[in-house]
């Protein structure tokens, strides 16, 4: 993914926060925060806990809806043969800090992939 492009001043709002001393220690220490800044480093807690309560909430509805009898095998058999190509995005969801890196693979030779 391509680094975020840094918002522009004027698009953003201030608001005032208050933190408990423990966590705002906390959020200072992190790598992200010393690299992006505190308020994205905020920001990025906040877009993630928005995306765990919209996944919660799909995860409520699948639920409610395959919980009422036959409806699970009738939605299975009209969904299945789109299953290999379903695609999720976040597309409304901006993220602020890029994800890290994952570290290269081993094969089971030894190797990098």
């Amino acid at each position: 993914m391509a680094a975020p492009k840094k918002p522009r001043k004027d698009h953003k709002k201030p608001v005032q926060i208050s933190f408990d001393p423990g966590i705002l220690r906390q959020v200072d220490a992190a790598k992200e925060t010393k690299q992006f800044g505190r308020s994205a480093y905020v920001m990025q807690a906040i877009l993630s806990y928005m995306r765990l309560k919209r996944e919660q909430e799909i995860d409520r509805q699948f639920a409610e809806a395959y919980g009422r009898p036959g409806v699970a095998e009738e939605m299975l058999n009209d969904l299945e043969p789109f299953l290999p190509h379903q695609v999720w995005t976040d597309d409304d969801l901006t993220e602020i800090i890029p994800p890290q890196a994952e570290p290269a693979r081993r094969s089971a030779r030894g190797g990098r992939r």
